[in-house]
């Protein structure tokens, strides 16, 4: 799958907290991504053609950079 059909972004939940996501426009799916070090405070800026993504989590102004890769 080319990263087209892919669109990233960060939502905060009922409670505040913030998470990243994946949205699969093609199959019409969804997957929330959190940081095991981050859970409730990442976000989730871009990804590629290798379903890589990059992002950060943490409390400003100390924030820790992160990729990670998709199944």
């Amino acid at each position: 799958m080319k990263n087209v059909n892919a669109i990233v972004g960060t939502y905060d939940d009922k409670n505040g907290l913030t998470h990243g996501f994946v949205y699969n426009s093609s199959t019409n799916t969804w997957l929330s991504v959190d940081d095991p070090n981050g859970i409730g405070m990442t976000v989730v800026n871009g990804t590629n053609d290798h379903h890589d993504l990059v992002g950060f989590w943490g409390a400003s102004p100390t924030n820790t950079g992160f990729v990670a890769t998709l199944p």
